[in-house]
């Protein structure tokens, strides 16, 4: 039976960057590679990479506060959507959050279709805006 792939993440770095943009630029994002660079080395602190048996291939920002976490960013390369990457990741940040005893919320476009993971996993709709939703899960 083969073995599930193995995900792990460590803290960012600036050799992350280029990894950064191209998960921008997987995202539509616009302008020049320097600028995106630029912009997102104030994003470093704070920043997670998803590794997939090693290589890595994502980004995971989750501001934990006592009582009240934030799924900030979620982001994969095109290639690795849809393989439940995502649903691990989110299913251990609820997991950690359940243990500690707090709720985890999260924003999302209108037009992403990770909604309906998130629902999956246990969000729900708390508002609504013009191009998305606010959703939490609690303990």
């Amino acid at each position: 039976m083969p073995t599930a792939p193995s995900i792990a993440t460590r803290s960012a770095t600036e050799a992350d960057l280029p990894l950064l943009v191209a998960l921008r630029r997987g995202f539509g994002a616009d302008g020049d590679d320097a600028e995106l660079a630029a912009q997102l080395r104030g994003q470093l602190d704070g920043s997670t990479i998803v590794l997939l048996d090693g290589h890595p291939v994502g980004l995971l920002r989750v501001h934990r506060g006592s009582r009240d976490w934030a799924i900030q960013q979620v982001q994969l390369l095109p290639g690795y959507r849809r393989a439940g990457i995502g649903s691990r990741l989110i299913g251990e940040v609820l997991a950690e959050a359940r243990a500690q005893g707090a709720r985890v919320s999260l924003s999302v476009l209108k037009a992403n279709p990770a909604r309906s993971l998130y629902e999956r996993l246990g969000f729900t709709v708390t508002a609504e805006c013009e191009n998305g939703y606010s959703m939490r899960a609690c303990p």
